[in-house]
């Protein structure tokens, strides 16, 4: 993962498959994971689509400092030059 990374799976913020929890509830989420609206949050997946989900839901719930990173892990993970975390 990139380092500093949090996993947070993007399905725990729905309640169904077009419906959002409540926002009590995508809170409480988020909080649990460690990612609270204090930081800069730049969130990514595989190629960056499920990750523009967790995006919207940050922003709706008026998180001042977040960004979806597009090329995600696919492009971090091409560059040789960029620090990888391995969980043990």
């Amino acid at each position: 993962r990139i380092p500093g990374a949090v996993w947070l799976e993007w399905t725990r913020l729905l309640e169904g498959p077009l419906t959002y929890l409540q926002a009590a509830e995508l809170q409480q989420r988020l909080t649990q994971a460690g990612v609270t609206p204090d930081k800069e949050i730049i969130t990514y997946c595989h190629q960056g689509n499920r990750s523009s989900n967790t995006y919207l839901a940050l922003q709706v719930l008026g998180y001042p400092k977040v960004k979806n990173y597009v090329g995600s892990w696919h492009e971090w993970a091409a560059r040789l030059d960029l620090p990888l975390e391995k969980d043990e």
